[in-house]
């Protein structure tokens, strides 16, 4: 199969995605990825590098119709769903994309046979096009933000009502799409899996050392962490608390906050490090901290690769019971569970994590990953989708039931 990837380049994906389209590669798929972001813009896709794959980087520019010169973009079909469904606003800027990515598809060896995306967001709405120029089937798989709390709702509803087929991380996320949304679409769970060979724990842990790897946003629980932190220093003198992922001068709110806790001496923050470095900070940490919470926007982790990283460097990890975080984690099992925005339920796992069988726990941990958050076999179950998906929609624009 050929697979087109059409993305617009996120953090939060970008090794994921990466990860998937190394493992379509190796079940003897073909991708091309057309990439909506500067080459150099958010972090290094090194994870591409050395595999065979073309992408075309094309950033959003100042677009008009009348600097489009790909005739069959002016096609009755395709004008057709743009008066049906795109906005005026950013109808020359979707056709553009989709022009530049069909000039992308010209210039390959292969023909396209599936379309895919990542992020129910305007940004994959240009796919669509695509989707009826070329006759082939669309699906986009969800993550969090894209559908509890999207910045543009009216493309999310429309990404969401016309792909051919929906992909999500977790059941709890099929369950909102289903229910809370009330989408006909089918929606196929593919785990955000890794690849647990990448990660091998290969050092002796450092006792009392609490290692978190997340963005500076709301939704990580960061206050809620250093409190609960705060709270575990009185009762353990040598507590190590690392954060990896954020410059300390670029953030002096949360400095200060350290500060107020009186936790300076506990908390070290090492801002981005390179991967060999984050993999030996997890494997030496005890425990493996990320206390995520529902912003009041709706917005929310879905369940954080980070999680699958440290458990698969038999790292315990204390979180909370947020989206399909219970998914990942069964609390005492493979991992500690608490309360959301509570720091002293958190503190109280954390607390309770020290004092367990960390080596146990941590074995399970990675198990869980090996057989349930794998890359590999998860992206089996994409290809699935991906060979049952059906293109098709009605003359009126409007989905198949």
């Amino acid at each position: 199969m050929n697979v087109l990837y059409f993305l617009y380049s996120h953090p939060s994906s970008s090794t994921f995605v990466a990860r998937e389209i190394e493992a379509l590669i190796a079940h003897g798929h073909s991708v091309a990825v057309f990439s909506q972001c500067d080459r150099d813009a958010g972090p290094d896709h090194t994870e591409l590098d050395g595999l065979d794959v073309p992408v075309r980087h094309a950033p959003v520019g100042g677009e008009s119709l009348a600097g489009l010169t790909t005739a069959s973009l002016y096609s009755p079909t395709v004008i057709k769903q743009a008066m049906a469904h795109d906005r005026t606003r950013f109808f020359p800027i979707n056709l553009a994309q989709a022009g530049r990515a069909l000039d992308f598809v010209a210039n390959l060896d292969m023909e396209i046979d599936h379309i895919h995306s990542h992020f129910a967001t305007r940004a994959q709405f240009p796919a669509f096009y695509l989707s009826k120029l070329f006759q082939v089937p669309w699906s986009v798989t969800t993550h969090a933000f894209d559908i509890y709390a999207p910045p543009q709702p009216y493309y999310t509803d429309k990404v969401l009502e016309l792909a051919d087929s929906l992909v999500t991380i977790s059941e709890y996320n099929q369950d909102h799409l289903r229910d809370e949304l009330g989408l006909s679409t089918p929606v196929d769970v593919v785990r955000a899996g890794i690849d647990p060979d990448r990660f091998r724990s290969e050092s002796e842990t450092v006792p009392n050392r609490i290692v978190t790897v997340a963005s500076p946003v709301e939704k990580k629980g960061y206050g809620t962490a250093l409190r609960a932190v705060a709270n575990v220093a009185d009762d353990i003198d040598d507590l190590e608390y690392r954060i990896i992922g954020w410059e300390p001068e670029g953030y002096p709110e949360m400095m200060g906050l350290v500060d107020e806790l009186d936790i300076r001496d506990s908390v070290t923050v090492l801002g981005r490090i390179p991967d060999e470095a984050l993999r030996r900070e997890l494997d030496q940490a005890a425990i493996f901290l990320l206390p995520s919470q529902v912003t009041e926007t709706g917005d929310r982790d879905g369940i954080p690769v980070a999680l699958m990283e440290a458990m698969a460097m038999e790292t315990p990890p204390v979180s909370t019971r947020v989206s399909g975080i219970p998914e990942l984690i069964e609390g005492g099992v493979t991992g500690f569970l608490a309360s959301q925005k509570d720091p002293e339920t958190v503190s109280e796992r954390i607390l309770e994590a020290l004092d367990s069988d960390l080596e146990a726990i941590g074995s399970r941990a990675r198990e869980t990953i090996q057989s349930e958050f794998n890359v590999g076999t998860e992206t089996e179950k994409l290809i699935e989708v991906f060979e049952q998906c059906e293109f098709g929609t009605d003359d009126s624009g409007t989905t198949r039931a």
